[in-house]
């Protein structure tokens, strides 16, 4: 698949290309998706949403995310695994986010 350019995920990238199959989109472009997503191992640049609900885990790692930027860390129900991106930089908000939630931001 190579390197997903930011600029093609707008255009040319569903949910069914990475395997989502329960979801919705809201007028605003946000998807909520309602099951796990695994996005693992996808040689992602970014993530190719932007994500509202997540109505289960959010697998992310072994990738080359340099933020989380497109996740609403606050609508995931389950843990949101991470690791394995040595470039990742997470704002205040989101280390916040992680220290009020031990346990649900996986990085290691």
């Amino acid at each position: 698949m190579g390197n997903i350019k930011p600029w093609e995920n707008s255009i040319r990238m569903k949910p069914e290309d990475f395997d989502i199959t329960k979801y919705k989109f809201n007028p605003d472009g946000i998807l909520d998706v309602f099951e796990d997503i695994d996005l693992e191992d996808k040689h992602l640049t970014e993530l190719p949403f932007n994500f509202g609900k997540v109505e289960g885990r959010f697998f992310c790692s072994h990738n080359y995310l340099t933020s989380l930027k497109g996740l609403n860390l606050n609508e995931i129900t389950g843990k949101i695994y991470a690791y394995d991106h040595p470039d990742l930089k997470l704002t205040e908000k989101e280390q916040l986010w992680a220290t009020l939630n031990p346990g649900r931001l996986i990085l290691k």
